[in-house]
């Protein structure tokens, strides 16, 4: 057996409600001062808090565009070149096929937007 180091973020289950039911929730959240447990979670590649694989995978994509570079004018957020379905996958703790659909499901609400190979987080992906 391994063991790990955990972090633990308690949240009210009101805030946490509407948090997985609002893109723009969950990036109020994340810029506010969770970057380090994201990043916790990033390198243990598992997220324990979220228990719905999609939501995972979003939350995912969201801190990783973050880090991938600066918002362009339109305010859309790069997805980095390097990441693929499987290694969002993994560090979603899900499945490949499960990142699939999540992206179809974001590219029909417009929030995610295909530029040839490159991805962006569309403004879309922001709005509630």
């Amino acid at each position: 057996m391994t063991l790990t180091p955990v972090s633990i973020a308690a949240v009210p289950v009101q805030f946490f409600k509407k948090l997985i039911g609002s893109n723009q929730a969950a990036l109020e959240f994340i810029i506010s001062g969770t970057r380090t447990i994201l990043g916790d979670m990033l390198n243990h590649r598992s997220i324990f808090a979220l228990s719905r694989p999609r939501i995972r995978v979003i939350t995912f994509l969201l801190y990783l565009s973050k880090k991938a570079g600066d918002p362009s004018e339109d305010g859309s957020r790069p997805v980095p070149e390097w990441l693929t379905q499987t290694e969002l996958a993994l560090m979603a703790g899900t499945t490949r096929e499960t990142v699939c659909a999540t992206f179809k499901a974001l590219q029909q609400d417009g929030g995610l937007v295909t530029e040839g190979k490159r991805l962006r987080l569309g403004m879309a992906f922001y709005e509630t």
